[in-house]
């Protein structure tokens, strides 16, 4: 009682009722084990009146799965539902379909993976695949990307995962307006191009090409961004085979960006 010494008798009855830090009292411990398998997490935290972040907490402390009464883990049945969805259809769609299951961590679990994925979901990825990629970084969005590849379980997810793994730079195709004003002069043109839906970016995304800037570098730009920027517009129109990419850049974007 040392510490409860310092609280308001209201406070002390408050603590006793929801518990304190990762704690869960008897009556909270009873409903998540009663509902966790039959409401969503967010009913759950208005039952108990806990906040995400304590849930999980004691989740993660004592072992519990929020969606079963024990802690043996889910039931087979569950498991075999949860991979057959998600074969089908993907991580997002199963997570909507079963809000009460962890599936990201189902699904990582090397023994249901052994059992129940034994064929992989995702093709790999071809060199001219790779190609179009590097040529759509940054000025096509990753909805359209996706859409254009039209690979198996592919979603704009997994091409941004992928371009990370690979270290594609998203200066890859140019810089951004707002950077290439300190080398290049006003006049010098620039892409608008859409954002994904996944990004909490609202304005569209502004780009200078490299082949673009190469054409209207500064006088006082620095000799090291002079080299730069003309040793990647030579990449630009190396990867686009063309001498002039700029045209067939803005059908790219026209073309894929509508699919």
């Amino acid at each position: 009682m040392g510490f409860y010494k310092k609280l308001c008798p209201d406070c002390i009855q408050a603590r006793a009722e929801f518990g304190t830090g990762g704690c869960l009292t008897p009556r909270q411990e009873k409903i998540v084990y009663q509902y966790a398998t039959k409401i969503t997490l967010q009913e759950l935290m208005e039952k108990t009146g806990l906040k995400k972040d304590k849930l999980f907490s004691w989740i993660k402390r004592t072992g519990a799965f929020k969606s079963f009464d024990s802690r043996k883990g889910p039931p087979e049945h569950l498991v075999r539902d949860v991979f057959a969805y998600y074969k089908k259809h993907g991580g997002p769609k199963t997570e909507k379909k079963f809000p009460h299951v962890f599936v990201k961590s189902m699904v990582g679990n090397p023994k249901h993976r052994a059992k129940y994925l034994t064929k992989p979901l995702w093709d790999l990825w071809k060199p001219h695949e790779k190609v179009e990629l590097i040529r759509m970084r940054d000025i096509v969005s990753h909805e359209a990307q996706a859409k254009y590849f039209n690979r198996r379980q592919a979603t704009a997810a997994s091409v941004s995962h992928y371009l990370s793994n690979q270290n594609i730079p998203k200066d890859a195709n140019g810089m951004s307006l707002t950077f290439a004003r300190n080398f290049v002069s006003m006049d010098c043109p620039y892409l608008t191009t859409p954002r994904g839906k996944n990004t909490k970016q609202t304005r569209p995304s502004c780009t200078c090409l490299w082949v673009d800037m190469e054409r209207y570098i500064r006088d006082d730009c620095p000799a090291h961004m002079v080299r730069a920027i003309k040793t990647m517009a030579k990449f630009q129109r190396w990867i686009f085979k063309t001498d002039t990419p700029r045209h067939k850049i803005l059908n790219m974007i026209k073309s894929r960006e509508i699919l």
